[in-house]
């Protein structure tokens, strides 16, 4: 019977992407399902019960801030169901199962990218890297939170520019198509960008992307960065008017010094970690310790703990891209841009920008794709050198 279910499954993700989104669907609706009618809570009462502009979509020029474009989903939330929190859970639930897949096409692309063919094992291995992105635990704040849409509308507008960057650069010069792709790239940058900050690091992401896995020369590849380089303005341009609390640089808070929030997010990240590995003990709202000297037990350990995941990354995505092992070193490539991507993405909220609130689950939403695609070519890339077939152990760990 599992054999018969793996032959259907390397079909199904070689063939039919719908219905991997159908399969990624159904797992985030029986997930999720218990959740549809949670009330509002914290901070989505000021955001969108008590916010008046969200009241009419025609607003949308005068929504506050850099976040124009998750503020007009809650104002077309309110013109179809009002305060209905319903609507607003399925919108978010709905967002949740298009970046699973945007995930599933991403792991699909890069590994076309760095092999330069499709496979059924690429497929296996994007499949099990968005099954694991849509179904772990630390995505519920992300997903039943309703005002962290803003976390995970910018992940959905930040995962599709990259893959519609990497379509375009593997497309063929006679594809119809291919200059929709890129223009449609550089237009979910800027939708990401006034979604959410975190937006800022995509053009670092998509540089490291075409560096790492797209043949050609450095020098002939820069006209194609230059529109996203652009693009890295609009967020400075939205925070000028806060720029006076943080002496030239961003800061929800002066509360709490530049220095003493890097400090504490050594903690931090390594408490992320730890999440994805050990879901445990999660939290909506951290009473978290704010530590002002870097050498608390506590934030030089995370450092170094945090330092040596990082070289590591750094090494592993120094390899050629052939030798001798051919595909081996190609994982190991994927495996160090997986974990670069866990530091580019958590960077803008867990380095030197204080915000008052120094932990929240739902900022490892992005972040956490890098690292379960890292995660599950460590498994079968370890699977393999045992001898044992990730493939089957997939269709096994699913279907019996």
């Amino acid at each position: 019977m599992s054999r018969e279910w793996g032959k259907y499954l390397d079909s199904l993700t070689r063939l039919h992407p719908l219905s991997v989104f159908l399969l990624l669907g159904v797992v985030s609706a029986v997930i999720y399902s218990n959740t549809l009618f949670t009330p509002f809570e914290f901070d989505d009462i000021p955001n969108i019960v008590e916010n008046p502009l969200i009241r009419d979509p025609w607003n949308f020029a005068f929504f506050p801030g850099p976040r124009p474009v998750g503020y007009l989903t809650f104002a077309l939330n309110y013109r179809f169901g009002g305060l209905n929190v319903f609507g607003y859970h399925l919108v978010n639930l709905l967002i949740h199962v298009v970046n699973g897949f945007l995930v599933f096409s991403l792991v699909r692309v890069l590994s076309q990218a760095s092999s330069g063919t499709e496979g059924p094992g690429g497929n296996r291995i994007a499949l099990a890297v968005s099954l694991l992105f849509v179904a772990h635990p630390v995505q519920t704040q992300a997903v039943t939170y309703i005002v962290q849409r803003f976390a995970s509308l910018t992940a959905l507008f930040y995962l599709l520019s990259v893959v519609l960057f990497l379509k375009w650069r593997l497309a063929s010069g006679g594809c119809r198509v291919r200059p929709l792709w890129f223009a449609a790239s550089i237009l979910s940058a800027v939708l990401a960008m006034k979604t959410k900050e975190t937006g800022f690091t995509l053009p670092f992401i998509i540089v490291l992307a075409d560096l790492l896995f797209i043949r050609g020369s450095v020098l002939r590849k820069c006209a194609a960065w230059i529109p996203f380089v652009l693009t890295l303005a609009i967020i400075p341009a939205s925070h000028l008017d806060s720029l006076h609390i943080g002496g030239g640089l961003p800061s929800e808070t002066p509360d709490i010094g530049r220095l003493d929030y890097l400090f504490t997010q050594f903690s931090v990240l390594v408490t992320y970690l730890r999440l994805l590995i050990f879901p445990v003990h999660q939290n909506l709202d951290y009473d978290y310790p704010v530590y002002h000297s870097f050498f608390a037990f506590r934030v030089w350990g995370s450092f170094l703990i945090l330092i040596t995941i990082l070289s590591t990354a750094v090494w592993l995505a120094g390899f050629r891209r052939r030798g001798n092992d051919g595909s081996a070193r190609i994982d190991r490539r994927l495996i160090g841009f997986g974990i670069l991507w866990f530091f580019l993405a958590s960077s803008v909220e867990s380095t030197i920008i204080p915000i008052k609130d120094v932990i929240f689950e739902h900022r490892l939403y992005l972040p956490s794709a890098g690292m379960f695609l890292a995660a599950v070519l460590y498994v079968s890339a370890g699977l393999n050198r045992l001898g044992i077939p990730s493939g089957a152990v997939f269709r096994r760990a699913l279907f019996t």
